[in-house]
């Protein structure tokens, strides 16, 4: 059986398309965010979609859990600085990795912690501003049973334009029309009246 580093250490050779032959693959696509992967199909149940629409969550037999989600990069964090965020954040649950990638537009992280496996993954670089990120856990018991997938798992992680990116994108594109008469404005604390005007969900800055 590979270990941890072994196995990952795979992952950027293992193409999208190559098949599993005992498991049956789906493709998971979230609205908000456009996060895309694709999901064994027979190893996890029904997705469990979030509250607040970022992404869903699947179980599996023996405790294994699977989350795909998007999320905002409000803080502007890049890959290092986010793997020093998660590692800050999360006490104990890092102090294991076995496996570490960080490149300009994707951090990966994977070990063990209190006998779950763990595999990470975030890839950055969506024009959108959103972190797409897919989390894995699964016991080391039943290494035998997902080691095999995470390969292909991981390699599926991408995106495609979400509803939120896409209203963005358009709100980008739209011709920049400044206001000649009064206009409502909504100030933020510490800026100076007639310098910052709410567009949509934007804020215009009309003086230096």
């Amino acid at each position: 059986m590979l270990g941890t580093p072994a196995l990952v250490a795979l992952l950027a050779m293992a193409p999208v398309g190559v098949t599993h032959p005992t498991h049956r693959w789906r493709i998971y696509r979230n609205q908000r965010f456009g996060t895309l992967a694709e999901v064994p199909d027979d190893l996890f149940g029904t997705a469990r979609p979030a509250d607040n629409g970022d992404g869903a969550t699947w179980t599996a037999r023996g405790g294994a859990r699977l989350r795909i989600f998007g999320s905002w990069n409000v803080l502007e964090e890049t890959p290092a600085s986010y793997d020093a965020f998660l590692r800050n954040g999360r006490s104990g649950r890092y102090a294991s990795v076995t496996y570490k990638v960080t490149r300009r537009d994707l951090l990966i992280l994977s070990g063990t912690h209190q006998g779950m496996v763990f595999y990470e993954r975030y890839a950055f670089g969506d024009p959108s501003g959103a972190i797409h990120a897919l989390v894995l856990d699964y016991p080391a018991t039943a290494r035998s049973t997902f080691d095999p997938i995470v390969a292909r798992l991981s390699a599926s992680l991408r995106w495609t334009p979400g509803r939120a990116g896409e209203r963005i994108r358009r709100l980008d594109q739209a011709p920049r029309r400044i206001p000649s008469g009064p206009v409502r404005q909504r100030i933020r604390p510490g800026s100076r009246p007639g310098c910052i005007v709410k567009v949509g969900i934007r804020h215009l800055r009309l003086c230096s």
